[in-house]
């Protein structure tokens, strides 16, 4: 179903041939991302990532925008805590072309343009900063990992993006962006043997740098607020779970999904449905290899703040204490299960899926490798790790609005002493 390969000097490589399809998707993952950033460099990954399409060795700027243009497809690109990743879907016949400007891009960008692209990434964070239902989900990071580098903000610090300077940049880039750093994954029509080639001649420059090893995750949870005069008051709980490396993965996803995953979930149905307090509220996981941070998020109009405080927080005190029952665990489970079999017709899905496993160093699965996975999940494993990760002295909480008071609310109602931590 796929192939594993090392190439050059050290790239990883993993392709999975889908013949019925007449497209193909390709990945390109780096090691590098807020979490591997002293202080100083806060915000450089990010950076580097916008600076990737002001133009590389054989394109300029405008020359990739109309040759992406051209190709059609959908060419992506993000930064996260432990990754950069570039992401194209392509038709087969132009997979070439488009692969052959991403790896340009990557490893042998012009890093032009920085003051410009500087005041766009300055308009990025402004931008977060005004959107309160943003804004809040930074904030529970804080909250929830403090100082340490997990919980920093993946766009960097406004002040250190003013002051860097392209050498800065270039050097950052030439540490970070090497072959032995990068996974590459392609899914759907293509030749794995012109990739290889093309693969093949990307070279380690001569400043390589070492691995950088995992931050400590020693967390004191805390309450993060801001009284800001909005229309609708924010609310969020956080608290920190196993992550992508840790077998409890799958039971961590059944347990999103009976939360506030759908609109069957505890959340929807209780907060919205029958109160009717809030159009938005749901759940989420966001793993890293070896952690991942959960929440509870609802919005709601200030004068029913309170309300929507408490309930979510009942939510997750229930969630914890009330015993799941086979109904909505089962629901859960093939609701995930479902997903699982439409995204193993997706070649950007599998791509990005395969990516992902590579580059925190699990072991790819095929797809009825995954369906087993979490068909093997019992009731009893989501209830045990629904009172470890939801437990009281592991929660955090946000909250921006007119008043603040719903974060210790919600926490209290969670089961903290008196909403204090």
């Amino acid at each position: 179903m796929f192939n594993e390969v090392s190439v050059g000097d050290g790239l990883r490589l993993i392709t999975s041939p889908m013949p019925s399809t007449r497209t193909a998707a390709v990945t390109i993952t780096v090691g590098t991302g807020s979490r591997f950033e002293p202080q100083a460099q806060s915000g450089f990954s990010h950076f580097i990532e916008h600076l990737l399409f002001r133009g590389s060795q054989k394109y300029d700027s405008a020359e990739l925008d109309r040759l992406f243009d051209r190709l059609g497809g959908e060419m992506t690109a993000m930064t996260g805590r432990e990754s950069t990743v570039l992401h194209n879907r392509v038709a087969s016949d132009r997979f070439d072309s488009a692969f052959d400007a991403m790896l340009d891009m990557a490893f042998s960008p012009l890093l032009a343009d920085v003051d410009a692209e500087r005041s766009v990434i300055l308009e990025e964070i402004a931008m977060v900063e005004d959107d309160p239902a943003e804004m809040v989900f930074e904030l529970l990071s804080t909250a929830t990992f403090g100082r340490n580098p997990v919980g920093r903000p993946v766009l960097g610090d406004p002040e250190v993006i003013a002051q860097a300077s392209q050498e800065e940049l270039v050097n950052f880039h030439r540490l970070t962006y090497q072959p032995a750093n990068t996974v590459v994954s392609v899914a759907g029509d293509f030749d794995e043997q012109a990739i290889i080639d093309r693969l093949e001649q990307i070279k380690t420059s001569s400043s390589s740098g070492s691995d950088s090893p995992l931050p400590s995750t020693d967390r004191s949870p805390t309450s993060q607020t801001v009284e800001r005069d909005t229309e609708q008051t924010h609310i969020c709980i956080g608290s920190s779970g196993p992550g992508m490396l840790a077998s409890q993965r799958y039971e961590l996803r059944v347990l999103d999904q009976i939360l506030g995953g759908g609109a069957s979930s505890r959340l929807f149905t209780r907060i919205r449905e029958q109160l009717g307090l809030a159009y938005d509220t749901h759940s989420f996981v966001s793993f890293a290899s070896d952690l991942s941070e959960l929440g509870v998020y609802v919005a709601t109009r200030p004068e029913n703040a309170t309300a929507a405080a408490e309930e979510l927080g009942n939510q997750v005190r229930a969630i914890r204490s009330d015993a799941i029952t086979e109904d909505e665990f089962e629901n859960a489970r093939a609701s995930l299960l479902s997903r699982i079999r439409l995204a193993s017709e997706s070649v950007s899905d599998r791509s990005l899926r395969l990516a992902a496993d590579l580059t925190v160093g699990r072991k790819p699965l095929g797809d009825l490798e995954l369906e087993a996975k979490v068909e093997s999940v019992a009731v009893d494993d989501v209830r045990n790790i629904a009172e470890s990760v939801w437990a009281p002295e592991q929660l955090s909480a946000a909250c921006i609005g007119p008043s603040t008071e719903a974060a210790e609310i919600a926490l209290a109602a969670a089961g903290c002493n008196g909403g204090k931590l």
